[in-house]
């Protein structure tokens, strides 16, 4: 092989390599899934509203130092029900049973669900609405 025929091969090889770092750098947004929310205890943590703009629920969540948590919701006008809507804890991937929450309404939209998470780790917590059912996930920081 001539000498430039060397260099051309290495001038390719080169432009492989850097090609290939690129594409794995640029590919890492879709690789990694956002985080989730990290709740300290005593902070007050709001998640976001991924869902359509007339179903859109906001949501808050302070846990304190023994695990008894405020998880604030206000609901879409559109389509509410009578009656306050039912909120539970779950960890997935354990077998501990799901959180049934005490929901009162604080406000026309407005409901405070109050209870206890005891321990740490990754929760999820669903609002069941009449027909309607939002989720979100996070996870519980130790204490």
């Amino acid at each position: 092989m001539t000498e430039a025929g060397r260099i051309r091969l290495l001038a390719i090889l080169v432009l492989i390599a850097f090609v290939g770092f690129v594409g794995v750098f640029l590919s890492v947004p879709w690789l990694i899934s956002d985080p989730l929310p990290v709740v300290n205890r005593g902070e007050r943590v709001t998640f976001p509203a991924a869902d359509a703009p007339s179903h859109r629920v906001a949501a808050q969540l302070r846990v304190n130092a023994s695990g008894e948590f405020e998880f604030l919701i206000r609901l879409p006008s559109e389509g509410r029900q009578a009656s306050p809507p039912r909120v539970v804890f779950d960890m997935p991937g354990h077998d501990m049973g799901a959180v049934d929450s005490a929901v009162r309404q604080i406000g026309s939209r407005d409901y405070l669900a109050t209870g206890r998470l005891e321990m740490a780790g990754q929760w999820q917590v669903r609002i069941e609405d009449n027909a309607n059912s939002h989720l979100f996930d996070f996870i519980l920081a130790e204490y």
